[in-house]
């Protein structure tokens, strides 16, 4: 079992239906710590709000934005989503 604080490769973004994700959904897609998350959130890096059990919900696109710039695969491809023209 891999802990949630273990960074991993990057996983794909999965279009579930929501436009948020989770601190461990967003590390994973991120290939970062969940605590690296937090503290990104925390830095105003990700777009996020807490539920009123206190747990952060991150905005999809916040995500996506944050994969482009660690130099991930386009949005598109991370949703699965083939390329015009391919």
């Amino acid at each position: 079992m891999v802990s949630e604080n273990t960074p991993s490769a990057p996983v794909p973004l999965s279009d579930n239906g929501r436009d948020d994700v989770t601190t461990i959904e967003a590390a994973r897609i991120l290939g970062l710590a969940v605590r690296s998350v937090q503290l990104m959130v925390d830095r105003g890096d990700l777009q996020a709000w807490k539920t009123p059990g206190g747990h952060r919900r991150i905005a999809r696109a916040s995500v996506e934005r944050a994969l482009l710039q660690r130099g991930g695969p386009s949005v598109s491809q991370a949703f699965g989503v083939p390329e015009p023209g391919s």
